[in-house]
């Protein structure tokens, strides 16, 4: 799918997500993939190419997710009203492990439909036990920007581990086939699941081939009270302590949640550049905290944004993770928590940097490539006064027009380009009636 040789979008409100958070009201000229212009006030002469009108528009790069499971997307509204440790044994260990090469590839396939949809154009999943070479070949079908590892696990709380020889043997075979494949648009990550489901062995042995490889490490953190209180009956320590005596810290460590810290730990993620992935709506609807991102933000910690798993938020769209940051951020802290344009930083720049692409990816710069989404706010949002909180605050997944990866257009007004909606949905339907039918007794 090669890309138009020449696309400008004229007459917008970018929001660049540069340096200096610029709004600019012009033109954009994307050129072989790449952004080859920016024009505040608009292109005197248009080059050859299409033309697309974004009056009244906001176009801002596309969103960028640090923490998504495409393998569960199928499982939502399965496993409802449950905390952490009983939804994991009850439902979700049992669901994965239920899943075959199709339903995985309707998983995923119906999770990015659903994120392009929604003006997310890449990602960090994190896959389960099985298959997670098909979550790899449904980003590469969808022509998606994805980060994804096995999602490791060799004992503990899940009756589903395999051995600690199988899940590197699996990984390493993952990364030789699927790093920095499709010219980058596909980039492996270790991903051991979390402290309860992973030996010491397996998780020094992760990092060590990672950094090998320039990979990104990635697992869950201080997530919920219960899991920190065994985690610290086990080690001695919490979470980001005992990650870090296992050199699982770092410039190249992503962290998702990350609520139940101390303030030892917090300045602990600052000095090492550990870069936490915050899931509001997941960390609401499983009770399991509030994450302190405020004081994170204020000592220095990169923090991103992710929509985590279908059954556990039920929505994969970065518009409610970005409202939902301010909101909770404000309960927590009060009413002038966090700035509306901080939050849009989380959901591009501060994702990508995350994910280790914000020299391609995560802000509207000349040069970079052209991952760029068309946002006409409805009625919820006008007046529009500020546009960063008109985007944070009132806009919806619907208002998202059209699309870009790299230049090639996805969705376009409103609808999926390249795919058959219908037809993913229809597929999903089945799979996931297959797959509750593999499920024991006991998980039903």
């Amino acid at each position: 799918m090669a890309p138009l040789s020449s696309t400008i979008i004229k007459n917008a409100t970018i929001l660049s997500a540069d340096r200096a958070n610029s709004v600019i009201k012009g033109d954009l000229h994307i050129e072989a993939g790449k952004i080859a212009g920016i024009y505040p006030g608009g292109l005197q002469e248009l080059p050859d190419g299409e033309i697309i009108t974004a009056t009244d528009c906001l176009v801002c790069p596309g969103f960028i997710q640090s923490h998504v499971h495409l393998t569960q997307t199928l499982f939502r509204g399965l496993a409802e009203d449950l905390p952490l440790i009983e939804w994991l044994k009850q439902k979700i260990f049992p669901l994965e492990y239920a899943h075959n090469e199709q339903s995985v590839w309707a998983s995923a396939r119906l999770g990015i439909a659903e994120l392009m949809l929604s003006g997310t154009t890449a990602i960090l999943d994190m896959g389960g036990l099985k298959h997670t070479q098909t979550i790899f070949e449904a980003a590469e079908n969808m022509n998606f920007r994805l980060s994804c590892g096995k999602g490791m696990s060799d004992y503990g709380i899940s009756p589903f581990f395999e051995s600690t020889e199988k899940n590197m043997q699996d990984s390493v075979d993952l990364a030789n086939r699927w790093h920095n494949t499709k010219n980058g648009l596909l980039r492996y990550a270790f991903a051991p699941r979390f402290l309860l489901s992973c030996t010491p062995e397996l998780v020094k042995m992760t990092v060590e081939e990672a950094r090998k490889r320039a990979c990104r490490l990635h697992t869950h953190a201080a997530e919920n009270a219960q899991e920190t209180k065994i985690v610290e009956e086990k080690f001695g320590k919490g979470n980001i302590e005992a990650l870090a005596d296992l050199n699982f810290i770092g410039n190249d460590v992503i962290l998702a949640h990350c609520i139940w810290l101390n303030e030892q730990e917090i300045s602990l993620l600052a000095s090492t550049n550990t870069h936490v992935a915050h899931c509001p709506s997941t960390n609401l609807k499983l009770a399991s905290g509030i994450s302190d991102v405020v004081n994170l933000k204020k000592a220095g910690v990169n923090v991103s944004l992710g929509a985590d798993g279908p059954p556990c938020n039920n929505r994969l769209d970065q518009m409610g993770e970005m409202r939902q940051c301010g909101l909770v951020a404000k309960l927590k802290h009060g009413p002038v928590a966090l700035a509306a344009a901080d939050i849009f930083r989380m959901a591009t720049i501060n994702s990508a940097r995350a994910l280790g692409i914000d020299d391609k990816v995560g802000s509207i710069e000349v040069g970079k490539d052209a991952d760029i989404v068309i946002i006409k706010p409805g009625l919820q949002a006008e007046p529009i006064t500020d546009p960063f909180t008109a985007l944070v605050y009132s806009c919806l997944p619907n208002d998202v027009k059209d699309v870009f990866i790299r230049g090639q257009r996805m969705v376009e007004n409103g609808h999926l380009k390249l795919h058959d909606r219908d037809a993913l949905v229809s597929d999903a339907r089945i799979q996931q009636f297959h797959l509750i039918n593999r499920l024991p007794p006991s998980s039903l």
